[in-house]
């Protein structure tokens, strides 16, 4: 089927090494991998400091022909204009129709936009089914209809390239997280699970946390009350290109990754874990759910420390069988999905 839209501009608050940043890049290697030439042209209105690694990632992977950063925007080059969260596209850009709404947030205050949205834009995207029928809820009974699904795609790329890992070195079984610590991502209930594993399984864990920790919680002060500041590595947000050799060393080494996130609108950390067939423990929220195909071997009830610290012990005693699960959920979000997605809203609409 021949694409109707090949040349498309995204627009974005900042650049930071965020979720957003990695979609738009996954989706750049999806087109790559599928050798379908769409252009993609990005428009920061801030630099959060992402920039420049966002510039290289590029040039490393050779996608420059797919995905690139402009510093002015000219709305008539483009098919399609994709704002992210960003609402401020209405005062950059008049011709609202072949504009798209991206939410990607999972945050319900910063949704609150939505009910402000032209209702002559092209639609609303929204990365996974369960968000969707949340999303909905939100807009208008006009833009109700023009709710799409455009899964977001985790390529199985570079994982087979880290075979120098294989060697088993921490000494524990990394419990890892990599994401934004705040109280909406639950970071507490995941210092609290930690620190019961300790308890009632021994002392063969080591917790590993990589991303920013934001002003709402006081992560040093958690980890010193659970007594648990010599089995903790923090690492700062995790440059692009490093987080598949993070992921390959914490499977390596036989580890679980665990999100205890209230609400998201996809769950990437969780899903890039998957694709690298690594076993997650995550919270029973619909997005999660959705990673694992409702599989409840991966999933606790938020607030149930117990549960996930039994789940926890579940998945190691069955540790292989766990990876093999992940080889099956990988598909749910594989390149092939986004692209159907994308042929559909931008081909049929």
């Amino acid at each position: 089927m021949k694409m109707n839209v090949n040349k498309v501009l995204y627009i974005y608050k900042w650049a930071t090494m965020g979720g957003v940043e990695r979609v738009l890049l996954n989706r750049a290697h999806a087109f790559q991998s599928n050798e379908l030439l769409i252009r993609q042209d990005v428009y920061f209105l801030q630099d959060g400091g992402g920039l420049n690694n966002f510039r290289k990632y590029i040039e490393k992977n050779a996608l420059m022909e797919y995905i690139g950063i402009i510093d002015a925007i000219n709305p008539d080059a483009y098919d399609v204009i994709l704002s992210i969260d960003t609402p401020e596209i209405f005062d950059l850009v008049k011709e609202h129709n072949k504009i798209y709404i991206e939410c990607h947030t999972s945050y319900k205050n910063n949704r609150t936009y939505l009910k402000t949205v032209p209702d002559q834009i092209g639609g609303i995207l929204v990365p996974s089914s369960s968000f969707k029928d949340t999303v909905v809820t939100e807009v208008t009974s006009i833009l109700k209809p023009k709710v799409y699904l455009l899964r977001n795609c985790v390529p199985s790329r570079l994982s087979e390239q880290i075979s120098v890992l294989e060697n088993r070195f921490l000494g524990k079984t990394p419990i890892f997280y990599m994401g934004r610590m705040d109280k909406h991502k639950n970071t507490e209930e995941l210092i609290d699970i930690f620190a019961k594993a300790l308890n009632q399984l021994g002392d063969r864990f080591i917790l590993v946390l990589a991303g920013n920790v934001m002003q709402d919680i006081d992560l040093w002060k958690l980890v010193h009350s659970r007594k648990i500041v010599n089995r903790l590595v923090y690492l700062p947000p995790v440059r692009f290109h490093k987080v598949s050799m993070l992921m390959a060393l914490i499977k390596s080494n036989g580890g679980i990754f665990i999100s205890t996130s209230k609400g998201e609108s996809f769950g990437l950390s969780a899903a890039e874990a998957i694709s690298f067939n690594l076993p997650v423990l995550l919270s029973d929220i619909p997005a999660h759910r959705e990673l694992v195909n409702n599989d409840d071997t991966f999933l606790y009830a938020l607030g149930n420390t117990d549960e996930a610290v039994a789940k926890l012990k579940g998945i190691l005693d069955k540790y292989s069988l766990a990876v093999d699960r992940m080889k099956e959920f990988r598909k749910i979000f594989s390149n092939d999905s986004f692209i159907k997605d994308w042929k559909q809203i931008f081909s049929e609409h």
